[in-house]
């Protein structure tokens, strides 16, 4: 007797897929640039699932999150390079998280560049999607 049908749960996966690849910016949902919690992160996941299934229902959301990085930027903000984070305003966050790979202005930078030269390291191995 089979405990788990393996089969029905990646159908049910890929569906999930599928269906979360039609989501669009709902700042509620995604809230700033960030690899972490932003568009930089869904980015990386919809390129990654299109490199891997050349399936191209994840061309259009992996196009689509890289182009929405840019959103929350004002270029009247003078620190930052004008991005705008979420937890901006919470004064118990460590300013360094501005700063940084998953929170902050670093993996957005690294975010973009590799968005332009694909000759870039892969970062999945950081992502945890490797």
């Amino acid at each position: 007797m089979q405990l788990f049908d393996w089969k029905v749960f990646e159908t049910r996966v890929k569906q999930l897929l599928i269906t979360t690849s039609r989501r669009k910016l709902n700042k509620a949902f995604t809230q700033d640039s960030s690899i972490l919690y932003g568009c930089s992160g869904l980015y990386y996941i919809f390129k990654d699932l299109h490199n891997r299934t050349n399936n191209d229902v994840f061309l259009k959301p992996y196009l689509y999150w890289y182009d929405n990085i840019l959103r929350f930027r004002d270029p009247e903000k003078h620190s930052l390079v004008g991005f705008q984070f979420e937890y901006e305003r919470n004064t118990k966050v460590d300013k360094s998280a501005f700063f940084s790979f998953y929170w902050g202005i670093g993996g957005i930078g690294i975010t973009l560049m590799k968005g332009d030269l694909e000759v870039l390291p892969c970062l999945n191995e950081l992502l945890l999607i490797g």
